[in-house]
C-alpha cells in the first residue's frame, strides 16, 4: 500500500480497537465528525495507548472530554493541528 492508503489503514484499525476499549459507536461517529476521520483515528490510537498503559480508566469518557475541549476552543483552528500533542498530555 502506498502512503495515500496509510490513513485508511489507521481508520480501519480504529474500527477494530474502538469496541475493545469501550468507546461507543456514537462517540466515535461524533469524534470523526468533529475532528475528521484521520485526526479521530490518531486520537483514538493515543487513547488506546494511554488505556493500555493504565493512564486512563475510561477511554469513552476521555474521548468525550477531549471532544468538549475542542468544541469549546474554535479559536485553536483546525483540530488536526493539535490532536496529537493535546491527546498525549
Amino acid at each position: 500500500m502506498g502512503k495515500g492508503n496509510l490513513g485508511l489503514r489507521h481508520i480501519h484499525a480504529t474500527r477494530l480497537v474502538r469496541p475493545m476499549v469501550g468507546v461507543s459507536e456514537h462517540a466515535w461517529a461524533v469524534a470523526q465528525e468533529l475532528l475528521g476521520p484521520q485526526a479521530a483515528a490518531a486520537t483514538m490510537a493515543l487513547i488506546f495507548e494511554k488505556f493500555s498503559d493504565g493512564e486512563i480508566a475510561s477511554p469513552g469518557g476521555y474521548l468525550r472530554g477531549y471532544r468538549q475541549v475542542i468544541a469549546s476552543k474554535p479559536q485553536w483552528g483546525s483540530p488536526v493541528c493539535f490532536t496529537l500533542p493535546l491527546a498525549h498530555t
